[in-house]
């Protein structure tokens, strides 16, 4: 009977003998992966093209520098949160509901980036992070449909 519950859960690929599966901890091994590059390409590429240059512009306050910088640190280790989440939700059974709340999280920063771009600046659309997270909650979110 776990059998059947186990295969339940699974999603079995082409018409072969021999199936081949993917489990939720698939996608949210990969949901990890994304983030993870992702975090590597805010804290070291973006850190070169965004940072350093704005917290070299002089037009700038000192406060309106600081403030950026700070928060362009919490998205970075926003980033290795939801890496560690997701590893945590593909490694630990009982991680589930941590990866619900990575998933709401991405799906809802998604949603942030999309409101801003229609309402605000269509620049936004440009940037990687709304296709990181977009990519984020879609795995996310398919390995929570999964369990």
């Amino acid at each position: 009977m776990k059998r059947d519950a186990d295969e339940k859960k699974l999603i079995r690929i082409g018409d072969t003998n021999m199936p081949d599966v993917i489990s939720p901890a698939t996608f949210f091994w990969a949901a990890s992966l994304v983030s993870l590059v992702g975090f590597c390409i805010h804290t070291i590429a973006g850190q070169r093209l965004v940072m350093t240059p704005l917290m070299g512009n002089e037009h700038l306050e000192q406060q309106q520098k600081w403030f950026h910088f700070v928060a362009w640190h919490g998205v970075s280790i926003s980033f290795a949160a939801y890496t560690a989440a997701f590893a945590y939700a593909a490694l630990i059974p009982g991680g589930l509901d941590v990866a619900i709340l990575m998933t709401a999280m991405n799906a809802v920063i998604t949603l942030m980036f999309i409101g801003v771009g229609l309402k605000g600046d269509p620049m936004v659309f440009k940037f990687p992070g709304i296709y990181l997270a977009l990519g984020t909650a879609a795995l996310g979110a398919a390995g929570v449909l999964l369990s």
